[in-house]
């Protein structure tokens, strides 16, 4: 998550419907990343993410800080590929011949972006990203037109899975499930590494509008609901079993393309997100996909400033 010589960064994460933006310092491997300040609004164009942004830019130390942005919302492509083990020229001839193959692209209008994440006598493990120019110009213009001084913008996926190897050094292969209100972010890790990102359309918002439907309450109601369940828990499992089935199968998708990586069996999923808490969801996908899931506490490793509410 920080570099070696990074001691604080501003972490900027827009989702379809809200906008979260944490100042994390770094003070030592003997000290826990502390979440100095935290922002979050509910938005609904770029108009009002511009006035929050303006709003709170004087309350952040972006001076001494790398600001780094969460891309949501648009495809973005993520291949863990292996190369021969090749120098300089050669080697960017190689990864430019994987990049026409697996970053499907106009040329002109494609960033792309690569790491060797390990390397053997014979081989490197090279990360592989990419994503349309264009929808990422859009996507930051707001951020540009307001003057925060972006350092980086991230797949969710990648920034899920750097959060989680940073806190957790293990060599099993685990899947990564952070539920937002729009999509799900599903990453496996194997050996360190994310093997597989992508995208699930599938998110809280959706559990709402079944529990809306089936219960035949207002969005605001089945909302309140959802997240308060109290004693009408057990109704409300019963709501969501099938958007929980989709959700499940959705998920069996993804996990059965390991069967043709040798990267073995996930041990374990981790759940995160707001759409995680949801009522029955743990438990459906511990029976529906036969490998236990556990909640996920991703603030777990962190201090809080003063003031932050977990």
């Amino acid at each position: 998550m920080f570099g070696a010589s990074v001691r604080r960064v501003v972490s900027i994460d827009v989702s379809g419907s809200s906008v979260k933006i944490a100042q994390v310092a770094n003070l030592g491997s003997k000290h826990s990343p502390v979440v100095e300040v935290f922002f979050y609004e509910k938005i609904k164009d770029v108009e009002e993410l511009k006035s929050f942004l303006l709003s709170i830019k004087g309350n952040l130390n972006l001076k001494k800080s790398q600001v780094v942005i969460v891309l949501h919302g648009i495809q973005t492509i993520y291949r863990l590929l292996e190369v021969p083990h090749l120098d300089g020229v050669e080697l960017e001839k190689a990864i430019h011949y994987e990049e026409e193959v697996y970053i499907p692209f106009p040329s002109d209008d494609r960033i792309v972006d690569w790491r060797i994440v390990h390397e053997t006598e014979d081989t490197l493990s090279v990360a592989l990203a990419g994503a349309r120019r264009s929808a990422v110009e859009e996507f930051i213009a707001p951020f540009r037109e307001v003057e925060l001084p972006l350092y980086s913008a991230e797949i969710s996926g990648l920034a899920l899975a750097n959060l989680f190897s940073t806190f957790n050094a293990s060599d099993d292969t685990v899947v990564l499930l952070d539920v937002g209100a729009k999509s799900t972010t599903f990453v496996i890790m194997a050996n360190g590494l994310p093997v597989i990102i992508r995208d699930i359309s599938i998110g809280g918002d959706l559990f709402t509008d079944h529990i809306e439907d089936v219960l035949h309450l207002t969005k605001e109601e089945a909302e309140l609901l959802k997240c308060n369940p109290g004693e009408s828990v057990e109704d409300l499992k019963v709501a969501l079993e099938p958007i929980f089935y989709r959700f499940a199968e959705e998920i069996k998708v993804s996990m059965e393309y390991t069967g043709q990586l040798s990267i073995g069996k996930a041990t374990k999923v981790f759940l995160s997100g707001g759409g995680g808490r949801a009522p029955g969801l743990k438990e459906y996908l511990e029976k529906s996909l036969e490998i236990p899931v556990e909640n996920w506490d991703v603030l777990s490793k962190f201090e809080l400033g003063k003031g932050i509410n977990k």
